[in-house]
């Protein structure tokens, strides 16, 4: 069955849906000038959910739906806040739970999504990561080893590489507290592309990543946390390996190393702060601390640091462009002005 969901996967590619006429392109072209960040948001996770549980189903991908209640729980925890929010006249901080409850409801697809990925088992990638890293000229012990000799620069990236789940909550809050709620919701919508896009290519690359391929001693290291560069072995090697693998949410890990998500993140993150003069360059810094982080905390090739950003822009740019934010438009001129600026 794993066949059948591979080719489902590959017939649902992002190449499969390039407009083969005219009509058809101007069809797309009319469903743009229309299409808003909410109603993107929407359709993302409809679309979402039908897709990586379509595919699930049909690939017989085991799936123990107890381990959403949670999250359910606390979405209905927001929307109760929300109610609140509304009854009181507080509308921005309305919106702002509204793009946060929209990436809750996303948590569950997209994490599926990455388990898929991983599940159809194919070879594993990290000579070949590694070797890139070589031509790159990048020596990855060396580098953990100056990290760790050095405290503060050591416990700035242990305390970046944390802030990824934080980041992911708190910017749409805080966009949306200072009106820039279309700008939340492209946030919202941006690390759901990013993340099915990298989904979609670490089919072909899965990696146990540096620690593991390299048979390092973390036990030498004095100031860095390496904890997730092993963390997620054990969800990985379940996921390729058991037959009788139950996917759970509630006790699921990020188990995708090229390319790296939490670069990828770090640049959305990033990107979405921009139109906040007096956050633009904090939200700078500690992302790139975050992505720098993703190596010397979570196992990381740097390859995999340059894969993130490129997915970044990628899908940056493709919700830029097809909610017309790089128009001037009721979508707002602060969303075009900033997008532009980010996305070149």
């Amino acid at each position: 069955m794993r066949s059948a969901i591979s080719g489902a996967v590959i017939l649902i590619s992002p190449l499969s849906f390039i407009p083969k006429n005219q009509l058809l392109r101007e069809f797309l072209g009319v469903f743009m000038e229309r299409c808003r960040p909410k109603r993107v948001l929407e359709v993302f996770i409809i679309v979402t959910y039908v897709s990586t549980f379509g595919l699930a189903a049909i690939g017989g991908f085991k799936i123990d739906f107890i381990g959403i209640a949670p999250l359910v729980a606390l979405v209905c925890i927001f929307l109760m806040i929300g109610a609140f929010c509304t009854r009181f006249g507080m509308l921005d901080i309305r919106a702002g739970i509204r793009c946060v409850v929209y990436a809750l409801l996303l948590a569950p697809p997209i994490t599926l999504s990455t388990y898929l990925g991983v599940w159809l088992s194919m070879p594993l990638q990290d000579q070949n990561l590694a070797f890139a890293d070589a031509a790159l000229g990048f020596d990855w012990a060396s580098t953990i080893y100056f990290v760790d000799s050095q405290p503060l620069l050591a416990a700035i990236f242990n305390v970046a590489y944390l802030t990824f789940s934080f980041q992911l909550l708190l910017w749409p809050l805080i966009l949306a507290a200072f009106k820039h709620e279309a700008r939340a919701r492209l946030m919202v919508a941006g690390f759901a592309v990013i993340c099915f896009l990298s989904s979609f290519i670490s089919i072909w690359t899965p990696a146990i990543g540096t620690y593991a391929y390299y048979g390092f001693d973390g036990a030498t290291l004095k100031n860095l946390d390496i904890l997730y560069g092993y963390y997620f072995l054990d969800e990985f090697n379940a996921v390729r390996e058991d037959s009788n693998f139950v996917w759970n949410l509630a006790s699921s890990k990020g188990i995708l190393t090229f390319p790296s998500v939490h670069v990828a993140t770090g640049l959305l993150c990033a990107w979405a702060a921009w139109p906040l003069k007096a956050l633009r360059y904090p939200a700078i810094l500690l992302n790139v601390a975050m992505a720098c982080s993703a190596v010397t905390s979570a196992g990381h090739y740097a390859i995999d640091v340059i894969a993130g950003c490129g997915v970044a822009m990628v899908s940056i740019a493709f919700l830029v462009w097809i909610t017309g934010a790089g128009r001037s438009s009721a979508g707002g001129p602060e969303v075009s002005r900033s997008a532009i600026s980010l996305s070149k």
